[in-house]
């Protein structure tokens, strides 16, 4: 009997080693699970046929490791980071374990939102570099067989746009490029009411007048952030032509920015409290039945409809899918219908929310619900992803204790399908101390630069200010202390990212095990290649549990190959 004495927030990566059979058919060893299927047995032989085919499986199992532009790395002293940083880094990104970069937006823009108000889709903001950095950080990625994801703000652009200026002057075809409205009337003093009661996400109106045109316009964020009329076809027309324009530099994926509030309408009325007792009162944003805003049937319409256009950018390009991921948020079934369906595909795959948004300190029961509920919304011909950190979304070392860290990591590397990482969460960069005048909209905590090492702006930048404060503790908490310490954070997750590169956590079945309220179990098995086990305590109390108790046809020989800082067993 193998039994297994767990400490408080304790995980523990066993390694059961086989005898590989003798392999006479080159498919003989393929295991195609119920889930994931990654691949069947047709596209597999395609793969080895001399022609080429449009490779529609990269992404299926992948590191994606979002760099916040700005924060990353700074080559020329100015206080941002820039495109040469992170070319400089690349090296860095691929030993870790990286397989696609996503950057934010790097696009020619005011940065009252750090880029997310575009002034221009298909240039390069001075700060972060020119179009021939980006061209050479292509290169660069192509050569180690990296890929790249981009941030598209198609929900909104900035009121600098040109097609903004144009619009305003009603100068065709830009018109009707954005949501513009009369006044439902005016006031007693004579000034415009907006059209109806709609919020933007700050609790102001989201109807800003504009004196040129005597009009409304539509805003879910910024006053300088203009909501684009994705109902008008020349718009999307032009969204087509960006993505094709990256698309044909090399980029591999778009992010789609604020999904939930592409289309907003057709109908225009008034929206009311969630609670209808409160009908008439002043409530906010968040207490408001968003009908006519979020998620509507629009939305998921033009998600298709996009999927089909990049499907058709991926078949000229005749090398690898392009692929779509929106930024949502909402409930499973927002999430599912994202997918579209198999009529009708919307896009490759949601970021998964939901590890962001549980609970501080969840049992085992609450963890193998959360695991299941987004595996059973994934389509078999997509794959699950794992989120744990965003630039929207506070430090997971800041928020949970440092014994949780390495259970988070460890889930989302382990579990089947693609890994997403946010700079600086490999080394447990926590929130950085941003004073109040030195927030733009209140995010800047988790987007504090990278802490590389103990020299001067821990090696992010040679400039005196950076565009946001380091975080002050990167004299002890720094990429370079870690590398040396083989205990560290760093190099228990690149270790992590090398098992996730295994043919059995690439490919391999996924059973779950709930051992008790706080230990909870999951393996990872692949014929011919070695299983693992994973087992994690949640709790606070050390418990004893018997493996063998619940995982059958365990062999002779188990072995430690992975253990937690908390487990007290050190490499």
């Amino acid at each position: 009997m193998y039994v297994l004495s767990s400490d408080a927030k304790n995980i523990l990566l066993v390694l059961v080693k086989k005898v590989k059979p003798q392999q006479n058919d080159l498919h003989g060893s393929m295991k195609i699970s119920d889930y994931p299927q990654y691949c069947d047995w047709l596209t597999y032989t395609f793969m080895r046929l001399p022609f080429v085919s449009l490779d529609t499986d990269w992404w299926k199992h992948s590191v994606i490791y979002e760099i916040y532009t700005p924060s990353f790395k700074d080559s020329n002293g100015d206080g941002y980071g820039d495109l040469k940083g992170v070319t400089s880094k690349l090296d860095y990104l691929k030993d870790l374990g990286v397989d696609v970069i996503w950057l934010t937006p790097f696009f020619p823009s005011p940065m009252l939102d750090t880029g997310y108000d575009v002034s221009d889709y298909v240039g390069i903001n001075h700060l972060f570099g020119t179009m021939a950095d980006f061209d050479n950080l292509m290169k660069q990625l192509k050569r180690r067989g990296m890929k790249m994801i981009i941030d598209l703000v198609i929900n909104h652009s900035s009121d600098q746009h040109k097609w903004f200026q144009k619009s305003i002057k009603r100068i065709k075809p830009y018109t009707d490029y954005y949501v513009w409205k009369d006044p439902k009337g005016y006031n007693e003093t004579g000034h415009p009411i907006p059209p109806n009661n709609w919020l933007s996400f700050f609790e102001t109106s989201a109807w800003e007048w504009n004196e040129k045109r005597r009009q409304f316009y539509y805003h879910v964020f910024l006053p300088q952030q203009p909501d684009l009329n994705l109902w008008n076809r020349r718009v999307k027309n032009e969204m087509i032509k960006i993505i094709k324009f990256w698309s044909d530099k090399g980029v591999a994926g778009i992010r789609l920015d604020a999904t939930n509030w592409l289309l907003e309408g057709p109908s225009y009325d008034d929206e009311h409290p969630i609670d209808e007792s409160k009908k008439g009162q002043t409530v906010s944003y968040f207490q408001i039945n968003h009908t006519n805003i979020i998620n509507t049937e629009g939305t998921f319409e033009y998600i298709c409809e996009l999927r089909e256009s990049v499907d058709k950018i991926s078949r000229r390009a005749k090398n690898y899918e392009r692929i779509i991921i929106p930024e949502a948020w909402g409930r499973l079934k927002t999430y599912q219908r994202l997918y579209g369906n198999e009529t009708r595909q919307g896009v490759h795959f949601p970021f998964n929310f939901l590890f962001l948004m549980s609970p501080d300190y969840m049992n085992s029961t609450g963890l193998n619900q959360l695991i299941d509920d987004w595996i059973n919304i994934t389509p078999k011909r997509s794959a699950p992803n794992w989120v744990i950190e965003s630039h929207d979304k506070p430090r997971t070392s800041s928020i949970l204790t440092r014994e949780y860290v390495h259970i988070w990591l460890t889930l989302i590397s382990l579990l089947p399908g693609i890994t997403v990482l946010y700079y600086g969460q490999e080394i447990e960069m926590q929130a950085g101390i941003v004073r109040p005048h030195q927030l733009r909209i209140g995010s800047e905590y988790s987007r504090s630069p990278m802490q590389w090492d103990e020299s001067s702006n821990a090696g992010f930048s040679t400039n005196q200010k950076t565009w946001i404060p380091i975080n002050p503790n990167y004299w002890r908490l720094n990429l370079k202390q870690q590398q040396n310490n083989p205990n560290s954070t760093y190099n228990f997750l690149k270790d992590l990212l090398k098992l996730k590169k295994t043919e059995t956590i690439k490919y391999g079945d996924f059973k779950k095990y709930i051992f008790s309220d706080w230990l909870f179990a999951f393996t990872r098995s692949y014929d011919p290649f070695e299983d693992y086990i994973v087992v994690i305590n949640l709790g606070t109390e050390k418990e004893t549990i018997s493996l063998q108790s619940r995982i059958v046809d365990l062999p002779s020989n188990l072995t430690v190959c992975l253990a937690s800082r908390n487990s007290k067993i050190n490499k």
